[in-house]
């Protein structure tokens, strides 16, 4: 993936949920409640078909497909606008993260940024590299390392957030303060849908194969 900047998807704990507005108020924190929306368990999808417009077609209502196409613009974004900084986009959410709450082990920023633990080692040891971040033992836990914001990291951080934040900025003008709760509200259905521990069983699923 993906990174918690797109994080998009953040709770309480999370850097990446709404920031301050022009005023410095922060109006998307806590939205009017959204009514809860109707499901539809019925919902199936069309099997493969032959022909270009069946492929539009069909394509059109995969939800999954409209999901990566607005991740994949956002990333792009934001990476543009962090070119200047010479950070990559995971850089930035593991610096952000820190800035929020220094003194975080690697594993604990993997799951901040949504990253593998081991795209989280090279992305800490280029920012080491840059002199942007410490790595030291922890005072309770010392096979446990605690990775820290160097002074250079901080103000970097702080340029660099202007930017990536006025990408998120774009998104959310696109919207009404009503639609981004209920955008949010949606996105986070679709997570939950995901991590259901008994999925729907789809009319695919229960055909048998006509090789068997």
């Amino acid at each position: 993936m993906t990174d918690a900047s797109s994080l998009g998807t953040a709770d309480a704990s999370s850097p990446y949920g709404a920031s301050p507005s022009a005023d410095g108020t922060h109006d998307d924190v806590e939205p009017a409640r959204v009514p809860s929306l109707p499901c539809d368990p019925a919902f199936r999808l069309p099997a493969p078909r032959r022909g270009e417009g069946e492929l539009a077609a069909d394509a059109e209502l995969r939800l999954g497909l409209h999901i990566k196409l607005a991740e994949q613009a956002m990333m792009s974004a934001k990476a543009e606008a962090l070119r200047p900084f010479d950070l990559t986009v995971a850089q930035y959410g593991a610096m952000l993260s820190l800035y929020y709450v220094p003194g975080q082990s690697p594993s604990q920023l993997a799951r901040a940024v949504a990253v593998t633990p081991q795209t989280m080692g090279a992305t800490l040891d280029k920012l080491a590299s840059k002199s942007l971040v410490t790595r030291e033992p922890s005072k309770l836990h010392r096979k446990v390392l605690v990775v820290t914001l160097t002074p250079k990291g901080e103000k970097l951080l702080v340029k660099a957030d202007a930017a990536a934040r006025a990408v998120e900025e774009r998104i959310g003008q696109a919207f009404s303060a009503d639609e981004r709760a209920q955008l949010r509200e949606l996105l986070k259905r679709v997570s939950a849908a995901l991590e259901e521990s008994d999925p729907p069983v789809s009319a695919a699923n229960t055909e048998s194969d006509p090789d068997d």
